[in-house]
């Protein structure tokens, strides 16, 4: 009956091992998607305040077409 105990306990404490690498990963995994959710809006951010300043602008091509 040792055995068995012994078979069951060995189990149950790789079954907790796994548990936690499992819990590590997906807190790995979330602090990822919310620093490449931070990334992605930081450039966003960058590219709305390049276009902002641009706007009302014509190109260079357009002045050109039009100034002759």
């Amino acid at each position: 009956m040792s055995d068995m105990e012994d078979v069951l306990d060995r189990q149950e404490r790789e079954r907790r091992a796994r548990m936690c690498r499992r819990a590590a990963s997906k807190r790995a995994q979330r602090e990822l998607d919310e620093q490449l959710g931070v990334a992605v809006a930081l450039m966003e951010e960058e590219n709305q305040s390049r276009r902002g300043s641009r706007e009302g602008r014509a190109s260079n091509v357009d002045r050109q077409t039009f100034s002759g």
